[in-house]
């Protein structure tokens, strides 16, 4: 058994062969009921040690510079020591990728790119203020870009959300910039 299940209130030991049914607390008389899973009641599986680094010839673990790296993460590349290895039918992934995976609700597809819609934004934001009349159409597709995949996830590693703030701000500059230049070169006979 892993630990004891305790009152919620006092904190006192209550057995978990009786906490299937609505169980008073022999102490505090708090009412409590709890679903136990035969899994609760065998013994732990045996842990695998991750061995520190022994040389400087040693690859170290991403996750834990002191580790000894033992595989490679087949989705990002990452060093892996034995704590961090993620054993997936055969397949060796690092918990940042099987993390990912999890929260798109697809375990088994992993990643091995991302596009940075960010930068994809930026730059069009950027190149549209040197593209004359084109920033009209550059501009607010850099806007759409980065408003349309505002919460889709970046890169493999973390970043902020700079870049979009950014490409909206330079797309809606460049557009208005060159909107009211083209506006007055066309209905008012020149700039």
């Amino acid at each position: 058994m892993a630990e004891l299940i305790r009152c919620p209130r006092c904190k006192t030991a209550l057995s978990p062969r009786h906490l299937a049914d609505l169980e008073q607390c022999p102490a505090c008389r708090t009412k409590t009921q709890a679903y136990i899973f035969p899994a609760w009641f065998k013994a732990p599986a045996p842990v695998r040690v991750a061995q520190h680094v022994l040389t400087e010839k040693d690859s170290s673990c991403y996750y834990h510079k002191s580790k000894q790296a033992v595989v490679p993460c087949d989705a990002c590349g990452r060093f892996l020591c034995a704590l961090c290895d993620c054993d997936i039918q055969g397949q060796h992934y690092c918990p940042g990728c099987v993390s990912v995976a999890k929260d798109k609700g697809r375990l088994l597809q992993f990643e091995r790119s991302r596009t940075n819609h960010d930068a994809v934004a930026l730059t069009m934001a950027v190149l549209s203020t040197f593209l004359g009349p084109l920033a009209l159409v550059l501009g607010p597709a850099a806007i759409v870009w980065a408003l349309w995949f505002w919460n889709r996830p970046g890169s493999l590693l973390p970043r902020t959300k700079a870049r979009s703030v950014m490409a909206v701000v330079i797309g809606l500059a460049s557009t208005c910039g060159w909107g009211f230049g083209t506006y007055k070169m066309f209905f008012d006979g020149g700039v």
